[in-house]
Order: structure tokens, then sequence, then C-alpha cells
């Protein structure tokens, strides 16, 4: 190892983390790491403690012998409902039934009634009173109200009595006849619900952003500026001792074209006779080179002196 790649690795270990370093890893990627686990911590509850219940179940107190509900509440939560009404005596008689807005009126043409108009929360129901128009002319008709045929489904029954519906149109309604003004009843109108909302899953999908961002911030935010771009037009610093790929490539290519050069002699080629075996033209060449090396002192010598 040189002494350069020394002095930079002790560079590296010795040196501080920036200002900017310190408070991305020291505040800002803890501030997303906690905000990642209370997103977590609140997913897990609303898919568990905080989950919405599958069946609702609201209440109204009634008086009155008429009741009916707005159209659209007995598919306000589900398609499927039950409405179950309850009187305060064994006896009294109570009938329900699936009609639309404008049979219901027929019925309760001159009558007041008990509209059932919403929910004001989960478990009440809001409800008005109020008198349908025209006069009374139907209800003083020989006709039983469970032997009309203005509705689509009757049920009576004494006590409590219970009638399930499936709407699919928000026009359908229910009516409620218990026989007698001065009765009182509760009526109470159930849905199970086949969807719930999902509260969870947003928690969870904010949370990963957060844990993406706590990784962030102590990794990449964290780096110094010339660490993560490159400045236009500022040269990249280069070890000394660095050697770069073109560089080593030529190196390599002159020394394999050196090893397999052939060697070039100044000595001019002498033929042999026929014959002449290889081991007697190897002699008299090295004979040959002998005679040249001893001579070449005497002749360098001779053209040096002076005639005389």
């Amino acid at each position: 190892m040189t002494k350069t790649h020394e002095s930079h690795e002790e560079h590296a270990v010795f040196e501080r983390p920036s200002h900017h370093a310190r408070i991305m890893r020291g505040i800002v990627a803890p501030v997303f790491g906690l905000l990642a686990v209370a997103c977590v911590v609140f997913g897990a509850l609303n898919a568990t403690i905080w989950r919405p219940s599958s069946e609702i179940a609201a209440s109204a107190k009634v008086s009155g012998r008429y009741a009916m509900t707005d159209p659209g509440v007995l598919s306000m939560v589900a398609e499927r409902s039950t409405l179950v009404v309850h009187t305060n005596s064994s006896k009294t008689r109570v009938c329900i039934a699936l009609s639309t807005r404008k049979d219901a009126a027929g019925w309760l043409a001159g009558s007041k009634y008990t509209r059932i108009t919403g929910m004001s929360d989960w478990q009440t129901l809001t409800t008005s009173t109020q008198k349908a128009s025209g006069s009374s002319a139907a209800q003083d008709s020989a006709v039983e109200f469970e032997s009309s045929d203005m509705w689509r489904s009757v049920k009576c029954g004494t006590g409590n009595v219970s009638l399930t519906s499936r709407t699919t149109s928000s026009d359908v309604i229910a009516l409620i006849d218990t026989g007698s003004n001065s009765a009182r009843t509760s009526v109470t109108v159930h849905w199970v619900r086949v969807k719930l909302p999902d509260f969870a899953t947003p928690f969870y999908f904010i949370a990963a952003l957060l844990a993406l961002m706590t990784v962030l911030s102590a990794s990449v935010f964290a780096m110094p500026d010339t660490k993560r771009r490159k400045v236009p037009g500022e040269p990249k610093p280069k070890d000394p001792d660095e050697i770069s790929f073109s560089e080593a490539l030529a190196g390599s290519l002159s020394i394999i074209k050196r090893t397999f050069a052939p060697r070039k002699s100044n000595k001019p080629r002498k033929r042999h006779a026929p014959g002449a075996s290889v081991q007697s033209v190897v002699e008299s060449s090295d004979q040959e080179e002998h005679q040249a090396t001893d001579a070449s002192p005497a002749e360098g010598g001779g053209r040096l002196l002076p005639n005389r």
C-alpha cells in the first residue's frame, strides 16, 4: 500500500461528519422513523380494536298509530335491512308493510304519522311528526291493513314484529300501523354490512413512505453535495498512483509485441553448403563471431595511428 493510499484512509477515518449530515441523521431521520411507527400502530388499531362493526342497529321512540320511513332510509347502510317494531303491550297488534311512497300517502290521507327521516348517529334514528294531505276516506273503508293490495309485502303480529327487506330501489318505504293513536312503540332498523370501510391500509401505505424517507434521510440526503452530484466543469481529482485502463492496455500490448517480435542481426546471412550438419553450421558461426570480436580492437587501433 502506497503512502498516498494510507494518507487517504487516515483522512477518511478521522474525518468528522458535516453539520448537514448530523442534522439529517440525528433529527430528520428519527422523526420520520417515529412517524412511521405511529402510522403502523394506528393501522393495527383500525384493523382490530377500532375496526368498524359490520352490524348496525339504529332505534327511535314512536308514538301514535302510523309511522313511515322516508325513501332511502331502509337502504341507507346496506341493501339488506330488518325493521323491528317493539310495543309496550303484548296485546297490541302491529303491522309492517313495504310499499312505495305514493301508495303509502294514499293510505295515510288526512292522518298524522311519525316520519323516520334518517340517522343522527350510528345508534339513533331521526323522526318528525307530520300530517298527510287529503281526506281520510281511504281509512274509513272496510279493507284491513294486511289485506290491502297496495303493499309489496306485509307482516302483522303482536308484541315484537320484524320484517326483512332487500331494497334495490330508493323509492321503497316501510309503513307501520299499530291500530291505536295512543300506542307507543320502539322502531329499530338493523343492517349488516358486507363491505366495511378500510381505514388501516392508508396508514400502512403512509408508514411505508415514511420508512423510505427515514432510510433516504440517513443515507442519500445526508451526503455532501459534492458526492451526490458532479459539479459541471470541475475535473475529478486523480490519484497519482492510479493507472487508467487505456494505459494498462497499451503497456500490455507493447510487452507482448516485444516478446514475439523477431530479433534482427546486422550480419549478412551466409549460405552453407548442402549436406552440412547443423552442429557444423553453428560452430562455424560461433568461430566467425569470435574472430570478428578479436579483430575489432586491432582494426580500430590501426586506424587511429598516424602514418609515418
